[in-house]
């Protein structure tokens, strides 16, 4: 079993570049107002297979 917590030091950010042929249209930034999080929770079973 094991459980596993992540908290970045960083904002999550992505950029969207609009573009008709080679000319560039627009560019959008977008920048996540909180940071991000990951919560991962496992559990399993394992077999040993083997002689003696």
């Amino acid at each position: 079993m094991g459980i596993t917590a992540e908290h970045p030091l960083q904002k999550a950010w992505g950029e969207a570049i609009y573009t008709k042929g080679d000319e560039e249209i627009s560019r959008n930034k977008v920048r996540s107002a909180r940071f991000g999080q990951n919560l991962n929770v496992e559990l399993g079973y394992a077999f040993v297979f083997g002689r003696r």
